[in-house]
């Protein structure tokens, strides 16, 4: 499925550990053989609403600053065994899936429970006409969650600011990042 310039893809954990390859976060954002794996979270409210924020000018990615985003997460740092032997499946999925709690935790104060993360697919812009773009290097793995209407986020983080409760309608209304499209 084609949204935009981004591909959906169905996620199966055993295609993407088939083809992990540790490379230094600096190195790998100059060379585009590489597609840096992160959680992408999307957080809905019981009614329908999805949480959305503008990127302040703090973070790393310039390419995003004062875009919106539905995402929360970020790099995986930590937790992962490289040695192609070693790996297994739930070994990755596991670290995605923490330092998909971690990020939530991190930037909306929110705990998530750990019976009901499960990803949805991968984002993977396909554009390669724009070699700038943060997407082309980065592969989302995307999770989606429900949590109740009364929850109100907060973030120490200084690159996430404005969190609003959106209808998709009023989302349409934003300028956002590629992969909140």
């Amino acid at each position: 499925l084609m949204v935009g310039d981004t591909a959906v893809i169905p996620f199966r954990v055993t295609e993407l550990k088939d083809n992990l390859v540790s490379v230094a976060r600096k190195n790998a954002e100059l060379d585009h053989n590489y597609l840096q794996v992160l959680p992408y979270v999307v957080m809905r409210r019981e009614d329908g609403r999805i949480l959305t924020y503008r990127r302040g000018k703090s973070g790393t990615e310039k390419k995003l600053h004062d875009l919106y985003s539905i995402g929360l997460g970020g790099h995986i740092d930590e937790g992962i065994d490289y040695d192609r032997n070693k790996l297994t499946t739930m070994t990755l999925r596991a670290t995605i899936e923490g330092n998909a709690y971690r990020e939530v935790l991190e930037e909306t104060g929110f705990m998530l429970s750990k019976h009901g993360l499960v990803p949805r697919a991968c984002l993977v812009t396909q554009d390669k006409s724009n070699p700038d773009a943060v997407g082309w290097f980065h592969m989302g793995v995307l999770f989606c969650i429900t949590v109740p209407e009364d929850f109100t986020p907060s973030s120490e983080e200084d690159c996430m600011k404005e969190f609003e409760w959106l209808t998709p309608l009023e989302l349409k209304q934003r300028n956002l990042e590629p992969w909140s499209l």
